[in-house]
């Protein structure tokens, strides 16, 4: 091809047409953004860091962040608007009573998870914030997830709580996006969802058994709240939800579903209670990275498990 800049060197940049000599124009871009719009469609151009994973699916495009990073909006001549979807960190799983008996510790909150829609973003650098998944506890309850969220340029940050932590055998269960599950020491209560004031991104924890304290209550999820404990068996996970953002699905198993509570145990190792699906612990099982999904409570005298890490998904039209 010929080179575009030596025929006609005064010509702006903008008005090349051959994509040989992009590079020269915008040197400084992935190719990726030449082509969704930057030099040569006059649509939506924009840049990224934190290797965001790019689909195509009906009549959407996404980006889907599993760590932080930044959506840096170069053009939108078309004012195209988004849709966000944030899933904070959930919490970890709680631990036994080293000094007494083995109470089953409560199961991890899910990290709060609630989706925006029609979103306006500016020609700006926009920060997606991916919260972590909290530690399961020892001779303790497990410790809280973090938060995450989308900070728009001048405008909303779209913020979710990180899940609350499950409890050790005689405390109640934390606060968070959904809470954490009550210990099994006289039917201790779980923790409260919604935290922060943010409502509709979580649930409630389950509280643990008030028959033989021993058993513990199962983290809240997205889809609904953890189960109380039972006699001989600890409360189940709360249920997870579902956001079509990342890849058009909301299947039970795919990137579609988020945010189940971690389960409860007990004393003995048996009967625990289950994880909420969608990467949920069941007793002593770490919830899955970056699906939001809680720890589960530890059934022995073996330490509980992690919560896992969050996301953020953004989502607009194709055009």
């Amino acid at each position: 091809m010929f080179r575009q800049d030596r025929t006609n060197p005064s010509t702006a940049v903008s008005n090349w047409r051959g994509r040989h000599d992009a590079s020269k124009g915008w040197p400084s871009t992935a190719v990726s953004t030449w082509l969704n719009g930057g030099l040569f469609g006059g649509g939506l151009s924009y840049a990224t860091t934190g290797s965001p994973t790019l689909r195509t699916h009906g009549l959407y495009t996404s980006l889907h962040w599993t760590g932080s990073g930044n959506f840096e909006i170069v053009a939108n001549p078309d004012s195209i608007t988004f849709d966000v979807f944030v899933v904070s960190g959930a919490g970890g799983g709680g631990g036994y009573v080293a000094s007494g008996p083995n109470y089953g510790g409560g199961g991890g909150g899910a990290g709060g998870a609630k989706a925006w829609t029609s979103q306006t973003l500016g020609i700006a650098t926009h920060t997606a914030t991916v919260g972590g998944g909290g530690a399961g506890g020892d001779d303790s309850s497990g410790t809280v997830g973090t938060d995450s969220s989308f900070a728009i340029s001048g405008g909303s940050t779209l913020l979710t709580k990180g899940g609350g932590k499950g409890a050790r055998g005689n405390v109640a269960g934390g606060t968070g996006g959904s809470g954490g599950g009550g210990g099994g020491f006289n039917g201790k209560a779980g923790g409260a969802g919604n935290a922060g004031s943010i409502s509709g991104q979580g649930n409630d924890g389950g509280s643990g058994s008030s028959f033989e304290a021993i058993e513990s209550g199962g983290g809240g999820g997205m889809g609904g709240a953890g189960s109380n404990a039972e006699s001989g068996a600890g409360g189940n996970g709360g249920a997870f939800g579902t956001n079509a953002y990342a890849d058009g699905t909301t299947s039970g198993t795919g990137v579609g579903a988020w945010a189940g509570g971690g389960g409860g145990g007990d004393n003995t190792g048996t009967n625990q209670g289950d994880g909420g699906g969608a990467g949920a612990g069941g007793a002593g099982v770490a919830g899955a990275a970056n699906s939001g999904s809680g720890g589960g409570g530890c059934s022995t005298s073996d330490n509980a498990a992690a919560g896992g890490s969050g996301a953020v998904v953004i989502r607009w039209l194709t055009p």
